[in-house]
């Protein structure tokens, strides 16, 4: 089956440039475009693709915030950013927000299908340089934690914080794995203090970052 995809970009020419990429791939199909926002959430809805392909610039809106509303409208759909931006500045924030990669535009050509494959098969895709200012943020920030987390967690701790680290909610991971949804936030809660996280949006962004550093 085909990874059904969304391309959600301003610039026309961008986005068939892009859809010529895509066509060339066996494994991938472009199932919509939009331009801004209002367009993004009617073709997703009616869609309902695996992956979107985002630009942060849409004109007058904010990509990202049409990021965070695409989480949480619509769980385990995977969001790779296309941009002109500096990836070392916005590649965090778009994975504190959802986001499964970040390609910067003046790659997409060498990068994208590289990217959508490991997005759709629930990987993280960034670039190496981003791993290290990720990694360093990590050993130099406010936890305590270390890339290798395995030796801090049960073996069901770590199943969960490896779900939350693919994106999924308190919900999903019970039902991926069978048990209550109360059961799952009290691991939660065990994992935040074995891990020195506040809250469990720092332990979700942990968890993103650890998986893709694994």
């Amino acid at each position: 089956m085909k990874t059904r995809i969304v391309l959600v970009d301003d610039h026309p020419i961008f986005r068939k440039g892009l859809a010529s990429l895509i066509a060339k791939s066996p494994r991938d199909i472009v199932v919509g475009e939009a331009s801004d926002r209002s367009e993004a959430i009617q073709v997703i809805e009616e869609t309902h693709p695996d992956v979107v392909l985002l630009d942060l610039s849409l004109g007058g809106d904010n990509g990202l915030e049409l990021l965070k509303d695409l989480m949480t409208k619509h769980t385990g759909l995977r969001v790779l950013i296309l941009s002109m931006h500096d990836e070392r500045v916005y590649a965090e924030r778009s994975l504190a927000a959802g986001a499964f990669g970040y390609v910067q535009k003046d790659e997409v050509s060498q990068r994208v299908l590289e990217a959508v494959s490991a997005v759709s098969n629930g990987r993280k895709w960034f670039s190496d340089d981003v791993k290290e200012l990720m990694l360093q943020n990590m050993l130099g920030g406010g936890t305590t934690v270390t890339p290798d987390v395995a030796s801090k967690l049960t073996d069901r701790e770590l199943e969960v914080f490896t779900w939350m680290g693919r994106g999924l909610g308190s919900r999903m991971i019970a039902e991926k794995i069978g048990l209550s949804i109360k059961t799952i936030d009290t691991h939660k809660e065990h994992i935040k203090q074995k891990l020195g996280c506040a809250t469990t949006q720092e332990l979700r962004i942990l968890a993103n970052e650890w998986l893709m550093l694994k």
